[in-house]
């Protein structure tokens, strides 16, 4: 039999469950929204790993396009990073990560080849600012292909199915036991006292770990970490709902606080108070000789 002393622990079981279906919600937003990821490929194409990955590919169609007689000013490795950030390039790439995203979610197989026009494109923009007077570029000829490793691509199939059911699931039954929670408490002011802190935990969480470690941390170890900080950071989208939940938790808190003290003051004033004791001469010749 559930009873008014359980109401804590079953509103803490519904937060728990709250900030599972909102960390089910943020990976939906940020790793699973191929649209998302294929908006942070100007970010992902600067990272060490990717660049590394793609750089060789980049400097083998410059070499092939490069008409004869041709000198590209710089270190071979420097026209390639040119390249690699030459906008249509990089819209080859953002093309490319959607297939990416189905290869490791969904089971895709096969290559993954970016647009060589775009490719080509990029390779010829970048010939003509390294060397102004180059001519004789290919036009229609789109030069060899850039292809990504999908060796070492992770297969997480069933991922996105099973964090959307979980998200799902545990947000019904958050909403369920934080308002059974709340309900059954004897103290409600301070049960919502308590949901605002929790609030405000998850939004410095959000901000913490969706935001300011991607954004800032995790650059610093390079690799892989780089590259799922950037996805997971999401070009800082996060940055301002996290700062809302921070503030909004504040204020609850703030509010059910502000309720319990003057809940506290209107007591301590109809309480009675006891009568004052007259003065008697021995007080009064007390204060005299004092």
């Amino acid at each position: 039999m559930i009873n008014r002393s359980s109401a804590p622990t079953i509103l803490t079981i519904g937060l728990v469950l709250a900030c599972v279906a909102g960390l089910a919600a943020c990976i939906e937003v940020a790793v699973l929204d191929q649209a998302a990821v294929s908006g942070a490929s100007g970010r992902l194409l600067r990272t060490s790993q990717i660049e590394t990955s793609l750089r060789p590919r980049a400097a083998a169609v410059l070499t092939a396009l490069t008409p004869p007689g041709t000198s590209l000013t710089g270190e071979p490795d420097a026209a390639a990073d040119a390249m690699l950030h030459d906008p249509a390039f990089t819209q080859a790439f953002s093309g490319a990560l959607g297939s990416v995203s189905r290869h490791v979610f969904e089971g895709e197989v096969g290559a993954i080849e970016l647009d060589p026009t775009l490719v080509h494109t990029a390779a010829a923009s970048t010939i003509a600012a390294l060397d102004p007077t180059a001519t004789g570029v290919p036009v229609g000829d789109t030069g060899p292909t850039v292809a990504v490793d999908t060796d070492a691509i992770p297969r997480l199939d069933g991922v996105a199915s099973a964090v959307g059911l979980v998200g799902s699931v545990t947000g019904v039954l958050a909403l369920i036991l934080v308002v059974v929670g709340i309900a059954m408490s004897e103290r409600r002011i301070r049960a919502f006292a308590r949901v605002g802190r929790w609030i405000a935990g998850a939004g410095v969480a959000l901000l913490l770990f969706f935001w300011l470690l991607p954004q800032f941390a995790l650059p610093l170890v390079g690799g892989w970490t780089e590259v799922s900080g950037v996805v997971v950071s999401s070009g800082g989208m996060f940055l301002v709902p996290g700062l809302v939940l921070t503030a909004v938790g504040f204020a609850i808190n703030f509010g059910a606080n502000r309720l319990i003290a003057l809940g506290r003051e209107h007591t301590l004033a109809v309480v009675p108070k006891a009568p004052m004791r007259r003065a008697t001469s021995a007080d009064r010749k007390w204060r005299n000789t004092a």
